[in-house]
């Protein structure tokens, strides 16, 4: 379905749109719920930026600009890649994970060498910052240090496969 151009283009884009207009002007987006103080998805904290969101929307947007070639979409995308390459990844393993999901989705369609020489490079350092961080039982947490879980684990392995990680590295 979601390769499907044909069937997935109207509901993709109703959905974009709809997320265009909930985007902050810096180019984050709030998650409208939060959970407790294990809610991932509120990776800085309540009615905070949400990291998660930010990146995974940006994956939307790319896919909308590729099936459309709208102006709206492409700048959108622009606004929150440029939002997480700014963003310090350190705040949490689930924000580095999705600094690096983000800007993964959005670098072959960036123009401007220097921003995209920039976001290679904190792509970089943010994959080596969760490199670092991994636990010795191969895991990691929501922070730098804590216990391993596998949502965490898997953001992070999901964000080092796109980010060219080799299968023998960290």
């Amino acid at each position: 379905y979601y390769h499907d151009e044909a069937q997935i283009r109207d509901p993709l884009t109703r959905a974009v749109d709809y997320l265009i207009t909930r985007q902050n002007a810096t180019g984050y987006w709030v998650s409208d719920y939060y959970y407790g103080t294990n809610d991932w998805w509120n990776d800085l904290g309540p009615n905070q930026p949400s990291t998660p969101f930010t990146a995974y929307n940006i994956k939307a947007l790319v896919k909308a600009y590729q099936l459309t070639g709208a102006s709206v979409y492409k700048e959108s995308m622009l606004r929150a890649a440029e939002y997480l390459n700014s963003l310090d990844h350190t705040r949490s393993i689930i924000t580095a994970a999705h600094v690096v999901i983000g800007l993964e989705a959005v670098l072959p369609l960036i123009d401007d060498g220097t921003l995209k020489a920039a976001m290679e490079t904190k792509i970089d350092i943010a994959i080596e910052y969760l490199k670092d961080n991994q636990n010795p039982d191969g895991g990691w947490g929501r922070y730098a240090g804590d216990a391993s879980d596998p949502l965490p684990t898997a953001h992070v392995l999901y964000a080092m496969s796109i980010g060219g990680v080799q299968g023998t590295d960290p």
